[in-house]
């Protein structure tokens, strides 16, 4: 949609001496007159090109031509980057601009004119610079170094492929259609070859044996002849040439990890029909010799020790003599993410009634999200001494309370927040997550203190009083103490418990971040001896130890005298 910008009087002349003069565009991009160009300014343009112009203070016809549009985005984003001359910046035709990304609510926009920086940002395709979205140029020469060859069309591979479109300063939607595919591929060849009407060419479905390639492509014949492929004729789908799909159980393969292959047949049938293995070829081999045919085929592989990178899988499917290639999953990347304790099976702790993870009804174990069952389960064995890890515990805590899926992050050596969902669950192949918006690793402070207390019996008590304060935002806090040995401990207030299996008093884990003071009342060994238990109460203090944990992050309980 184009409109006009709500505050003509830049756009108007001026009468001077009883002539006319011409305004100057001032060319000013801080449409919402705060100081600086920002993408604040970039939305304050964006809804003035759909119609709400009231945030516009200055004019958002920043290059005062009349309206609103696409170019004076490109002239903000100019601008907000620190370039230069930015009303006269290149422009060209935009294909494809997922506009909702960045601002909700937003429409697809399939072709907008505007600078190469703006089509980016809303990862759009741009087709050069002073291109339109009249009619397509059809330009195969993508890097824009004077001539289409075998250079552009590996980038157009790769830009189709592997989403690396760096190279593509001229546009790699070489066709126009808003998107990047094979097609275009067929296009730069055809040109390349001195052929016309390139982005007419006939397509197939292409299948090519070597070199990284998907299973099924659709492009050119001569494309698909030029890197030794089978074609499958003009109109040919990838769909009608997918007899049988390959689907792999895990996205990623870990050593010794048992990883489950399956591959659809389509309803054919559904029988049991084994299979074997040819240790030679090393190919897993069927042979279906009659009717009723199976749905599925499965088998099972086993990573060896050793094995790192990516492995890839090939197969084909021959019916009455005609071979077709397996499609779908072809390629597992090594990727041996931990899961966290919480959720990993665990020694049932006789005293805890949620037993662990494989008792709990919510969520299961090793399943990349950590449920409250398994957050309690784990936490009521740590109290009762079955585990002896703070720092788990509080971790657990802290995912369940983010979001309760998970991902291991390299560069921090913990476990952090992620969206749920297939793929989501582990690191990531290669290096560490994206640390999710606002996470930081909470400091926090905890101090103890022990005090005289009365006498019970004859015999003198003391209080350990500890206070916890966790910083603004933190999740879930624990502390434990250890008790030295000899002393016995009375009394642990706050829902805390003593675990003697390794002689720590515990607390928590607590969630949100109020300050707490916990206390606990212990008797030193030593009997009626007030001496003794001066000596001794001297040497607890100057012997205790503690540990608080938030969110997972341990520090020392700071002992005061």
């Amino acid at each position: 949609m184009l409109v006009t910008g709500p505050q003509e009087d830049l756009l108007s002349r001026a009468v001077s001496g009883g002539g006319e003069t011409a305004v100057t565009c001032p060319c000013n991009a801080n449409v919402n007159n705060d100081g600086s160009v920002t993408s604040l300014d970039e939305n304050v343009v964006l809804d003035c090109i759909e119609g709400n112009c009231s945030g516009c203070v200055n004019n958002c016809d920043v290059n005062c031509d009349g309206t609103v549009d696409w170019v004076d985005m490109g002239i903000t984003r100019c601008q907000f980057l620190g370039q230069s001359d930015c009303c006269n910046a290149a422009t060209g035709a935009c294909l494809g601009m997922n506009v909702d990304l960045f601002h909700v609510g937003s429409d697809y926009e399939p072709c907008q004119v505007t600078t190469a920086a703006t089509c980016s940002q809303y990862q759009g395709t741009y087709s050069g610079n002073n291109t339109t979205c009249v009619g397509c140029v059809c330009d195969a020469d993508v890097d824009n170094n004077g001539r289409a060859n075998v250079i552009d069309m590996a980038f157009i591979r790769d830009c189709a492929q592997y989403s690396l479109c760096t190279f593509c300063n001229n546009g790699c939607d070489v066709n126009c259609d808003g998107w990047v595919d094979y097609t275009d591929l067929a296009a730069v060849h055809c040109e390349f070859m001195g052929l016309s009407n390139c982005c007419n060419v006939a397509i197939g479905a292409c299948t090519i044996p070597t070199g990284g390639w998907p299973d099924c492509i659709e492009t050119s014949q001569g494309v698909c002849e030029f890197f030794s492929g089978t074609y499958h004729g003009d109109g040919a789908t990838c769909v009608e040439t997918c007899v049988a799909n390959r689907v792999f159980e895990d996205v990623a393969y870990c050593p010794g990890r048992v990883e489950l292959v399956r591959i659809g047949l389509g309803p054919l049938g559904a029988i049991s029909v084994p299979g074997s293995y040819d240790a030679v070829n090393h190919k897993v081999k069927w042979f279906l010799p009659s009717p009723p045919f199976p749905t599925e085929l499965t088998y099972e592989v086993t990573p060896n020790g050793a094995a790192t990178g990516q492995h890839c899988f090939s197969g084909v499917i021959s019916v009455d003599g005609v071979n077709s290639p397996t499609c779908g999953d072809d390629c597992l990347n090594y990727q041996c993410c931990p899961y966290i304790a919480a959720e990993t099976p665990q020694p049932v702790c006789g005293s805890c009634a949620a037993g662990n993870c494989s008792a709990c009804t919510s969520g299961s174990c090793q399943d990349g999200s950590v449920s409250l069952c398994e957050v309690i389960a784990y936490g009521c064995a740590w109290v009762r001494g079955c585990n002896d890890i703070i720092e788990y515990v509080t971790r657990a805590a802290y995912i369940w309370r983010n979001g309760e899926c998970y991902c291991w992050d390299d560069a921090i050596q913990n476990f952090i927040p992620t969206a749920c969902g297939a793929g989501n669950t582990c690191c990531p192949t290669g290096g560490a997550a994206a640390v999710p918006e606002g996470y930081s690793l909470a400091p926090g402070s905890a101090q103890a203190r022990v005090t005289r207390n009365g006498l019970r019996g004859g015999m003198r008590e003391w209080e350990v009083t500890v206070d916890v304060v966790p910083a603004v935002g933190t999740s879930a806090a624990a502390v434990e103490l250890i008790v030295p040995n000899g002393w016995k401990v009375l009394a642990v207030g706050e829902n805390g418990e003593f675990d003697r299996e390794n002689g720590k008093i515990k607390w928590g884990p607590y969630f949100g971040d109020a300050l707490r003071t916990l206390t606990a009342t212990v008797r030193p060994g030593v009997g009626r001896n007030e001496a003794k238990v001066e000596q001794t109460m001297d040497t607890m203090r100057r012997g205790l130890r503690g540990t608080v944990s938030f969110d997972g992050v341990n520090s020392p309980v700071t002992i005061t005298r």
